[in-house]
């Protein structure tokens, strides 16, 4: 076979009809390691496409979860707050479960309904109490001593009450406060 350089039009048709089987058959080898090869890494791009998604979901849920925990934070802590006014001054006014309340509102969206069914009966025992104080002034009968005591043991009651929430409404709270859920 001639060099290269010198080979004739006839030499380069022989060599890729006649002669060219060898190397049809090598062009087909290639050819098919190269289809391997590309679906290899074809496959392994659609792997670390699939993980880099899995990864960005999982941080996304985490970055939801803290975020809930913190909206939960905030309830926790207007509750916390109110509930330890009452227990230092026995009472809170109109204003404070006022500010508490504007967190409160929250509750619903970010607790089950336990929570925020747990907080209103806190804020109208709160409120009952200051009625019950209120109206105790307004209303003081000396002649009436059975309607007095029978106020009075309310009030009492309705301040042991309150008085336990501090404990109870951590319990309640407890169980939803966690970046697991």
């Amino acid at each position: 076979m001639a060099s290269a350089s010198s080979m004739t039009l006839k030499d380069w048709v022989d060599l890729f009809t006649g002669g060219g089987a060898a190397i049809s058959a090598i062009a087909a080898g290639v050819a098919a390691w190269a289809a391997r090869t590309s679906a290899g890494a074809a496959k392994e791009t659609s792997e670390a496409s699939r993980a880099a998604i899995n990864s960005n979901e999982r941080i996304a849920d985490n970055d939801r979860r803290i975020r809930l925990m913190e909206e939960r934070m905030r309830v926790w802590r207007a509750f916390d707050d109110l509930m330890l006014k009452h227990l230092i001054d026995g009472i809170v006014n109109r204003e404070a479960i006022s500010e508490a309340h504007k967190e409160f509102q929250r509750a619903p969206f970010l607790f089950p309904p336990e929570v925020d069914k747990y907080l209103r009966k806190v804020v109208n025992r709160l409120l009952r109490q200051i009625h019950l104080q209120g109206g105790a002034r307004i209303r003081q009968d000396p002649d009436d001593v059975k309607a007095a005591q029978r106020r009075a043991k309310k009030a009492y009651l309705l301040l042991l009450w309150l008085t336990n929430q501090q404990r109870d409404g951590k319990k309640i709270f407890q169980k939803h406060m966690s970046l697991i859920d």
